[in-house]
This record gives C-alpha cells, structure tokens and sequence, in this order.
C-alpha cells in the first residue's frame, strides 16, 4: 500500500501541501492510517487511529484521535488538487487513458431521525444540508445522500461528487463534469450514462 501511495505522488503531495497549513501534527501519518484502515480493517474514523499500534511500527508517534478529523478537513479543502495529482500520476506513470469515461448514481442512508435543514449564512446566502429525503436505491425511507462516480476504460475512479439525497440522478451530471472532469484537462472523450442521464440539458452540455 506505501509504495502505490508513494508511486502515486499522494505522500509528497501530503508532505508539501502541509506547509501550506498550520498544522502541527503528523498530517501525512493520518492519511496513512486512513488510507491502511480502509483496505486493512474497515472501522470508523476514531476506531481507525485506534488501530495506530496494531502495526508492527506504529504509523503515528504522538497520537492525539481527533486530530484525524483535521485531516479530513484537509482532504475536502485539497479534493481537486489530490484528484488532479492521481489522474496525472496515473495517466503518465500507469499509461490511464480516458477515451470513454462512464458516469453513474447511487445513494447511501443514514440512521437519524429528520434530515438536515438548510443554514442561511449572515451574508444570506444558503448552505443545504446534505442528508435529505429522496428516492433510496434500497427503498429506505431514511435521509440519504447521492453521490456520482466517474470511472475511466480501465475501471479505475476518476472522481466522485456529493450531492443531496433529494437532488435527481440526472441533475447531478453537469455539476460533477464541472467540478472535477473539465478541470482535468482530459482530450475529447465518450460519455457512458444510463438513459436517465441522457436527456435535454445534459444531453447539450
């Protein structure tokens, strides 16, 4: 696992973008740890910095928990620049090629009680809440989330976007070409979707 993060430029990635952050602890220990606890040992956040010591070599020296949450932080603020340096490790070093790109929706549910409500800012603007009633794949009658993926000819993840659970798969589409395929610079390409997704505006676009 070390050396496809390292072949892959994400712990150099990690180890230069910390500069950029106040950050004193061991940012590149933490994504280790999450990235090896997700192949290794599914759990939650906090059970993953939890296992630290189950390795032979512990991965983290001064381990304070939460600061894993910080490391998530990390990775929302910089998701465009991870994505672009795997997609470019990947295109010049695994020989990637994206001449048909495929698109698809699912959804996952969780376990609470009302969905989120939006927040209006004191600018007035409006962030929406993410987990919000709509059409489950599994029929749960839960708040749910949708999230899209784009995968290349290889069937390797080019990127993934979140949307609210009560967005429709079809308006998802543009947003997620927008916020991370075009920005990608990737040659002419074939759009793979499934019938719903092809359909006046996107169908354009």
């Amino acid at each position: 696992i070390e050396r496809i993060l390292e072949e892959l430029g994400l712990i150099a990635f990690f180890n230069r973008y910390k500069q950029f952050t106040n950050y004193e602890f061991d940012l590149t220990g933490f994504f280790r740890l999450l990235i090896y606890g997700r192949i290794l040992n599914p759990s939650s956040k906090i059970d993953t910095t939890r296992q630290n010591d189950d390795y032979y070599i512990p991965v983290i020296k001064d381990m304070y928990s939460y600061n894993i949450y910080d490391t998530l932080d990390f990775i929302y603020d910089y998701k465009n620049s991870i994505i672009n340096k795997i997609n470019k490790s990947l295109t010049h070093s695994f020989g990637r090629t994206t001449n048909i790109i495929y698109y698809d929706v699912t959804n996952f549910y969780f376990e609470i009680g009302h969905p989120d409500d939006d927040i209006i800012n004191d600018d007035g603007t409006v962030t929406k809440g993410i987990r919000k009633n709509g059409v489950c794949k599994e029929e749960r009658k839960l708040p749910i989330v949708q999230m899209g993926l784009f995968m290349d000819e290889q069937g390797l993840p080019i990127s993934l976007e979140i949307f609210p659970g009560n967005t429709l798969d079809h308006l998802t589409m543009i947003d997620a070409l927008k916020n991370t395929v075009n920005q990608l610079n990737m040659k002419r390409f074939i759009f793979v979707g499934d019938r719903g997704m092809h359909r006046g505006n996107n169908t354009a676009y």
